[in-house]
């Protein structure tokens, strides 16, 4: 089961706990703590852990995934090919499996990497990374940008040419924001 919880309100820079529990599941009950982005432009010092390309090896993915959890990081920062086929959920599921210590106390973002790609329309993807807002789109995007303190990440589609046509004019919108 996939469920989505928009939370909405939240402050910048504070540490908010919370609780997952299964119905009807003896002893399911998961607890952690969240932090969220410091208010943008304020300088706020942050560390963020960077990896990816963990399709095709589960066993040191999860030795990754370990170390990882004792490193501090504010948010971690996935470079794509998460999976070796997009469009396999047993193989999205092994994800999220091995990851799940980290994804419960810190927020994941991603690029898509060309594995998600296979099944042309990176609807899994999609499904577990995209905003409700860009699914509400007919073509929801497969690019994107954050701002975390006084940083801008911008998350490439690296398989789509930034030469012309409406990826180039979403670059460089976004590179607009960017200098003001």
């Amino acid at each position: 089961t996939f469920h989505v919880v928009a939370l909405k309100g939240l402050e910048p820079a504070h540490s908010y706990a919370y609780s997952v529990k299964i119905a009807g599941k003896a002893g399911a009950l998961k607890s952690a703590s969240f932090t969220t982005a410091p208010v943008e432009a304020s300088g706020a010092p942050f560390r963020f852990l960077v990896y990816g390309d963990n399709r095709s090896d589960d066993e040191t993915h999860a030795a990754i995934v370990a170390q990882m959890k004792g490193a501090p990081g504010d948010f971690l920062l996935n470079t794509g090919d998460f999976v070796a086929d997009g469009g396999n959920e047993a193989q999205w599921q092994r994800f999220f499996d091995i990851e799940a210590p980290l994804l419960a106390t810190r927020p994941i973002v991603s690029c898509v990497g060309n594995h998600e790609l296979t099944d042309k329309s990176a609807s899994a993807y999609l499904r577990y990374f995209a905003s409700t807002k860009a699914l509400a789109d007919s073509k929801p995007e497969l690019s994107g940008s954050l701002r975390w303190s006084n940083a801008r990440f911008f998350l490439v589609n690296a398989m789509t040419s930034y030469a012309e046509g409406n990826d180039r004019a979403w670059l460089e919108r976004e590179l607009e924001i960017f200098r003001k």
